[in-house]
């Protein structure tokens, strides 16, 4: 089933009236417990009191039982509280597929453990059906390759498609090929790379834009099968403490399939969607200006999301050295002049611009769009644009995202020397950029704000895995419940101060969104989407971070998530 951009909109808006189950009595009091705020004004406290959906008292323990005496009392017990993750780049639609609908491939190292999955999976689905996975691990396979000849061996008979971890490369087999209609003669498509065996046949990887061959040949999914997965979604989320993301390829069909979700009234995150433009694109821009809405509680809509270039693992970022030994700079997928009109068109709008930029030069075409948009409109700055990953930044462009009011977005996750790192981007760049992934201590130390994300389902879903790795240097299981490699080298670039890492996933989060007036923080007026921790982070070993269990999520002053045995 569709929904009509008016109805979905009309909806976005009115979700705030939607009725869900009661938390407790009108007043509910958390004490006893290490409270830290995100506010710098008041970073902790002994006491918090939520009415509803909102925050209403924060200070000491004392004044919370003058202001709410008959208020219902929540002992911690020593937990600690502190505001809901926000996790401002992940795939809603992709990950409420890979929970529910798809082969889930992610969190397995070698080919074997690969394989018995997908057989696994084969053994489930009726004959002839297409087998469609996601998640399989680049550094599982050669030069994160994986072959058709493998997956042939598993599957002859049966059409095969899977996206990798990364979500810039996929995995076919001969079946799915032929199925797809693609040979060993189909051209390459713009921005898209499909790989060939020494003597010329199909080597069973396809890069970046040769994925999307398969989009009119794979099942699709319908509107009944996401309202299962995206339920699925949000409560796997809610685990994990989020209570609030960002989407950054929205499109008409993932907004429509949450809108009907929230509807329902099971709301339980809140989600801001960057509609995608596709560098082909040629229509009429105005025709985005009718999916803007800025001012949904539940759901908006503000954000335009391009994707500049692809990643360094398959050696497809835009740099502006050569890599190492392969004698090219990767590509920019946007033509710049198109991208400068376009940004400018948006920005008028209201819109703030998503850009997915992982290589130095595709922040620096990022930043040349944004200071033309503000030279063309005559404006100071931009409108909070957002610089996706921030995998390698020259240093001297970090005063030209400050002039742009530009938030740098990383998931530190990726920042450890695992085989992903050592085996996929270490030989095919120098030692100095290599080092200097992902600078988030020297990004918030020139005063460029910074947020966290986990792109999933490209990782884990859990913001304690990047808030560890950055804290510490060290390694965490790339997926929850896979391999690791232990007692590997500790990170040898700047580790980021946990306070830092915390405000990442939450105030900084919300500046971000442009909702820190009313989220991010605990603070008297704001809503009431806070987390329970079993420990206060502050006070355990730094290695023990990615360990810690969230015990209750609140979302809008309502539990959405609570641990048993908890509180």
């Amino acid at each position: 089933m569709s929904l009509s951009k008016a109805k979905l909109l009309a909806a976005a808006s009115s979700l705030a009236m939607l009725p869900i189950s009661s938390f407790a009595a009108d007043q509910t009091m958390f004490v006893n417990g290490s409270i830290w705020t995100a506010n710098d004004e008041l970073p902790t406290a002994e006491a918090v009191v939520i009415e509803g959906d909102t925050i209403t008292f924060v200070g000491t323990e004392a004044d919370a039982r003058t202001a709410a005496p008959v208020a219902s009392v929540v002992d911690l017990n020593g937990q600690m509280l502190m505001p809901g993750f926000h996790d401002t780049h992940i795939h809603t639609d992709w990950v409420a597929a890979a929970i529910a609908l798809k082969c889930d491939l992610s969190g397995k190292g070698t080919p074997e453990d690969v394989a018995a999955v997908i057989r696994a999976c084969d053994a489930e689905l009726p004959e002839g059906e297409w087998l469609i996975g996601s998640g399989w691990a680049l550094g599982a396979f050669e030069d994160a390759a994986p072959s058709r000849e493998f997956i042939d061996s598993i599957l002859p008979d049966r059409p095969f498609f899977a996206v990798a971890e990364d979500g810039h490369n996929g995995w076919a087999n001969s079946k799915g090929f032929e199925m797809a209609g693609i040979t060993k003669d189909t051209p390459d498509p713009e921005n898209g790379w499909i790989l060939h065996t020494e003597d010329g046949e199909l080597q069973g990887t396809l890069r970046e834009y040769a994925m999307f061959l398969f989009d009119d040949h794979i099942p699709v999914y319908d509107a009944d099968d996401y309202a299962v997965a995206y339920r699925e979604f949000m409560k796997a989320v809610n685990e994990k403490g989020i209570t609030t993301v960002i989407d950054p390829w929205g499109t008409a069909d993932n907004l429509g399939y949450a809108t009907e979700v929230l509807e329902a009234g099971d709301a339980t995150v809140r989600i801001n969607f960057a509609m995608y433009v596709d560098p082909a694109y040629d229509g009429d821009l105005s025709e985005y200006s009718d999916w803007f809405a800025p001012e949904g509680d539940w759901i908006q809509v503000d954000q335009i999301k391009y994707w500049l270039d692809g990643v360094y693992e398959a050696q497809t970022a835009a740099t502006t050295e050569e890599y190492v030994g392969l004698g090219h700079k990767g590509k920019l997928f946007y033509d710049t002049e198109k991208l400068k009109d376009w940004t400018t068109q948006f920005e008028k709008m209201g819109y703030s611009i998503h850009m997915h930029a992982i290589g130095d030069r595709a922040v620096k075409q990022a930043l040349d769009v944004l200071e033309h948009s503000r030279d063309s409109r005559g404006a100071e700055t931009n409108n909070r644009p957002y610089l996706a990953h921030g995998y390698h930044i020259d240093p001297a462009d970090f005063d030209r995202i400050k002039a742009a009011d530009a938030t740098v977005n990383m998931t530190m996750l990726w920042r450890q020397n695992n085989d992903s790192m050592v085996y996929l981007n270490k030989p095919y760049l120098t030692k100095e950029i290599y080092e200097s992934l992902m600078p988030a201590a020297d990004v918030i130390d020139a005063g460029i704000n910074f947020a966290g994300g986990s792109d999933s389902p490209v990782g884990q879903l859990n913001p304690l895995a990047s808030i560890e790795v950055a804290v510490t240097g060290d390694v965490v299981p790339y997926f929850e419940g896979g391999y690791f490699w232990e007692n590997q080298e500790t990170w040898a670039g700047r580790k980021v101060a946990l306070e830092d890492m915390l405000k990442a996933y939450t105030i900084w989060a919300a500046v971000a969104e442009g909702d820190q007036d009313r989220l991010g923080s605990l603070e008297v007026g704001k809503k009431a989407d806070l987390i329970v921790l079993e420990h206060d982070l502050f006070e355990i070993d730094p290695h023990s971070i990615y360990e810690t269990k969230v015990t209750k999520t609140i979302v809008d002053g309502k539990v959405v998530f609570e641990r048993k045995g908890s509180l």
